[in-house]
């Protein structure tokens, strides 16, 4: 298994989280797809963002 790449921002609360198989040829992978709370973005002329995770 492969490492995880580090980042330097934080997920946060994790509001959704779904599982997925896929197979490419005989070889199945697994994913796994997390989406954080939105947050306010720092930037006074931006709205919201939300972080994911693959």
């Amino acid at each position: 298994m492969k490492k995880p790449i580090k980042t330097k921002h934080k997920l946060g609360q994790i509001i959704a989280q779904r599982q997925l198989r896929i197979r490419f040829g005989k070889e199945n992978y697994d994913i796994t797809i997390q989406i954080g709370k939105p947050k306010h973005h720092p930037e006074p002329d931006l709205d919201w963002y939300v972080l994911y995770k693959l």
